[in-house]
């Protein structure tokens, strides 16, 4: 029988577990440089263990890649859309119905080169319908007519901002950047004198002065845009880089480490558009300074209408920027 000796005399007993507020007050945990060391291992292994994949789209862009035609009515989208997923170029017209295809750019590996195209006309009505489209989209391919430039430079580059600011906080949201193709079209009708038929072959000449005009001319007009937007006191007013479309606290830590929500969807009302990830900072406009998106730039050209199975260069770009989407 066990001694009661120790109850009775009222000698202190210790307990066998350590109470929680006695383990906090470990001198370990004291210590700032092994908290920090601790937590920085927790958050490692949260990251590589919950962040999706690189395979896995955020957003709805997993499985075949999506690439939208996006720009100002009359700039070529449909007649470009019908060219590639077709290899023909008919009579168009103006449309508020978006229209979409499935197509392959190899006819030796359809499935590696296969691309979901979405045209979505550029009436005014349809700008809800390009911004959710914009959200889940791999690529985007901004169209502008080469002849129209010039007369409505000011109209054409008030298009791009909301374009680039959706398709920025959307790629922030993911983690994963969007490539914008800033495309010059009908590049044919620039030789002087004009052609009487038009041919999708460009001369290295009529290249270069499409792309110099298109590169010129829009970031002359966003140039005017982001000081116009400063000098009325817009939100780029003092505005740096920013990092990220996430907002504070842990909702944004999360979105800073993991890109979007827990599960990896990005919900379109939870979606924070942040019009300076478009300008940058102070000074003048940079397309560098767009964060998260890949912009390149090119020239295109159509040929004749109902020209099938023409040969050129004239889509050469086009096809080997889609190859990278």
């Amino acid at each position: 029988m066990a001694s009661p000796r120790n109850a009775a005399s009222g000698a202190r007993v210790t307990p066998e577990v350590e109470s929680i507020s006695s383990l906090l007050l470990h001198p370990l945990l004291q210590d700032p440089k092994f908290v920090a060391a601790v937590l920085a291992v927790f958050l490692s292994v949260v990251l590589f263990t919950c962040k999706p994949s690189a395979k896995r789209r955020v957003g709805g862009r997993s499985g075949t890649p999506t690439v939208l035609l996006v720009g100002p009515a009359d700039s070529g989208k449909t007649a470009l859309f019908a060219k590639l997923a077709h290899g023909s170029r008919t009579e168009t017209h103006t449309s508020i119905t978006p229209s979409s295809t499935t197509f392959s750019l190899d006819s030796e590996d359809p499935a590696r080169t296969a691309i979901r195209l979405v045209d979505i006309p550029g009436h005014p009505r349809l700008r809800d319908e390009v911004k959710r489209n914009l959200k889940t989209a791999s690529a985007v391919v901004f169209v502008v007519d080469i002849q129209a430039l010039l007369r409505n430079a000011g109209a054409i580059a008030e298009e791009l901002p909301p374009i680039l600011t959706t398709v920025a906080s959307a790629s922030l949201a993911s983690g994963q950047p969007t490539k914008l193709l800033l495309l010059a079209s009908k590049a044919d009708l620039l030789s002087r004198p004009s052609p009487t038929t038009p041919s999708p072959t460009l001369s290295a000449s009529t290249r270069q002065t499409a792309a110099d005009r298109l590169s010129s001319v829009l970031t002359r007009e966003m140039d005017r845009l982001k000081q116009s937007r400063a000098s009325t006191g817009g939100r780029i007013e003092g505005i740096g880089r920013v990092q990220s479309s996430g907002g504070t606290g842990l909702a944004g830590l999360w979105k800073r480490f993991f890109g979007g929500r827990g599960g990896g969807d990005v919900d379109d009302a939870e979606l924070e558009e942040d019009e300076t990830l478009v300008w940058g900072g102070r000074g003048t406009f940079r397309w560098e300074d767009v964060e998260g998106v890949e912009i390149a730039w090119g020239v295109s050209a159509l040929g004749a209408v109902k020209a099938v199975g023409e040969e050129g260069e004239g889509l050469d770009e086009v096809r080997e920027w889609l190859r990278s989407v």
